[in-house]
């Protein structure tokens, strides 16, 4: 029976240079957690009270990232308009945008950039929630006495690594047993992310390169048909890939497209201050690192 892992990451925000206090790593079996969603909120509770109690994590405010597993994102070009005929528009037409029930989601949206296209357009990225993972959440943090100060979706995450760079066309693969999860950005921007079942149990080597490989290799395709033939720039990897140095090398040389493997010590425009035992791969943490850096 496969068991999800929820990622826990303990510090202080920062844009630049957020503080590392710690991280964990809490197994569930498949009867508590499912893509995400929390099914049975009083035990999930009770199975990550006793790390926060230990960790004297209790008492601190949370910000939660949201698994993409079930949630939906559109990116939509508007004809500039005043921002709330925007919202009014964004929100009124939700379930045109997304293939979704507003009686069963969330929908919330955000600007892509601050400015408006050379043609008068203005890009936003929309994000629809199922309720059930929203409230089961909200119900686990409720047992535990916590307080959310903020909540994102993985997709959204993933491109706020790259803030710093600024890559003009890039992509992130978080590759792993979890899961093999695809983020494009395109001119700078957020274009497209799809989520694909992760590699067996125990895969090793060329197996799990393969399998991650005929994952992506469609998605770049895509981007360089829908860009008139331009290729990603860069390929960037987390997950356990990222803790693959012989795999990210192997992958380098197969897609022709310079890869770096996510690090917390500012090889991606930022960097983390680290606990001197931090040892870990960071590349499960990467989306709550990005959660630190807002």
């Amino acid at each position: 029976m496969r068991r999800e892992s929820l990622a826990l990451l303990a510090g202080r925000p920062h844009r630049r240079r957020p503080r590392v206090r710690g991280a964990a790593l809490v197994p569930l079996s498949p009867s508590l957690l499912a893509e995400g969603v929390p099914l049975r909120e009083a035990e999930v509770a009770a199975a990550l009270a006793g790390v926060l109690r230990e960790r004297r994590w209790l008492g601190m405010p949370v910000r939660l990232a949201l698994s993409a597993g079930q949630v939906l994102t559109r990116v939509v070009a508007l004809p500039r308009v005043r921002r709330r005929a925007a919202h009014r528009a964004l929100l009124e037409e939700a379930e045109q945008l997304l293939p979704i029930s507003l009686a069963d989601y969330y929908v919330d949206y955000r600007p892509l950039a601050r400015r408006s296209a050379a043609d008068g357009t203005e890009s936003f990225l929309v994000a629809g929630v199922p309720k059930a993972q929203v409230e089961g959440w909200a119900a686990v943090l409720g047992d535990l006495g916590l307080a959310v100060e903020c909540v994102d979706v993985h997709p959204n995450c993933a491109v706020r690594l790259l803030r710093e760079l600024r890559p003009r066309d890039a992509a992130l693969v978080d590759a792993g047993p979890g899961g093999v999860h695809v983020t494009l950005v395109g001119d700078g921007l957020f274009f497209l992310h799809a989520d694909h079942p992760g590699w067996p149990p125990g895969t090793e080597g060329t197996t799990a390169l393969e399998l991650t490989l005929e994952v992506l290799r469609p998605h770049l395709e895509f981007f360089a048909a829908r860009h008139f033939g331009r290729t990603v720039e860069a390929l960037f990897v987390t997950g356990e890939l990222a803790a693959r140095p012989g795999l990210c090398a192997r992958l380098e040389r197969l897609t022709g497209v310079p890869v770096w493997a996510f690090s917390v010590r500012g090889s991606w425009g930022w960097s983390a201050r680290l606990p001197r035992d931090f040892r870990v791969n960071p590349g499960p943490w990467a989306a709550n690192l990005a959660l630190l850096l807002r």
